[in-house]
């Protein structure tokens, strides 16, 4: 019996993960707003799905972002969330393609994100 109920759990386990499919680095520009790619964190192919969640860092400069349509500004304490060097970032559901960001520094920011796919076991969900 515990062995069918671990067998039951393992499967369980694994017919739902989530893993990395896509990566991009995006540079903002302090004289325009940026946003995320789209063609990386929503697969138009086959199974036709947006990303669950996003991991971003911030490799160099600072930024501010948005996530709900307002647009950010380049002043430090400007409109929007702050990120500086290092900083990490964890964007869900509609937030990764609502992101928009501007440099607050001359030096150009650059934003390292992962996306993340949710799949079943025979393939994405």
């Amino acid at each position: 019996m515990k062995k069918i109920a671990l067998s039951i759990f393992i499967v369980l386990l694994f017919s739902f993960a989530a893993f990395a499919t896509d990566f991009e680095q995006v540079t903002l520009a302090n004289n325009a707003v940026s946003t995320l790619t789209a063609a990386k964190y929503h697969h138009a192919g086959a199974f036709q799905q947006d990303a669950i969640e996003a991991f971003c860092t911030l490799t160099v400069g600072s930024i501010n972002y948005t996530t709900n349509g307002t647009t950010p500004t380049t002043t430090t304490g400007g409109v929007g969330h702050t990120m500086t060097t290092s900083d990490k970032l964890i964007l869900t559901g509609p937030d990764i393609a609502a992101f928009q960001g501007i440099a607050t520094t001359a030096v150009a920011p650059i934003l390292s994100c992962s996306y993340y796919f949710q799949v079943d076991s025979i393939g994405f969900k």
